[in-house]
């Protein structure tokens, strides 16, 4: 059965790889990768008025007998007063939300999130290290 997808259900796939300068002692994919996807996306529909638009990021790098080692990034999950999604720093850290200031379709989503983690807005990258 396939999930109905209720975030990022659009956006834009391609093939990347990265390269590492390998200056430093960092291990897994951090020494570099040949085999990589990007999804750019939007995490929700944008609105003219006033202006907001949620881009985020996803980078799922594939590795031989281990799970895919993930990163993924956002500015904040109500967006951003702008339809530049390059105005902003991404992070895999973003900003909790203020449920005070937010619809119900954010606080939804929060709750969500809260059902897998107790830091909600907050992805680890040590999974990137873990194996080479």
């Amino acid at each position: 059965m396939e999930r109905k997808k209720l975030i990022h259900s659009v956006g834009s796939i391609a093939e990347v790889y990265f390269v590492s300068n390998n200056k430093h002692k960092y291990t897994g994919i951090l020494k570099g990768s040949d085999n990589a996807l990007l999804r750019w996306s939007i995490a929700k529909k944008p609105s003219a008025s006033p202006p907001n638009m949620a881009p985020g990021i996803a980078i799922k790098f594939f590795r031989d007998n281990v799970e895919s080692a993930n990163i993924f990034a956002m500015y904040s999950l109500s967006g951003a007063e702008s339809f530049n999604p390059f105005e902003h720093d991404l992070t895999n850290h973003v900003p909790m939300l203020d449920v005070k200031k937010v619809g119900l379709d954010l606080k939804l989503l929060l709750r969500a999130f809260k059902k897998a983690s107790s830091w909600p807005t907050m992805i680890g990258l040590s999974n990137l290290c873990g194996w080479d």
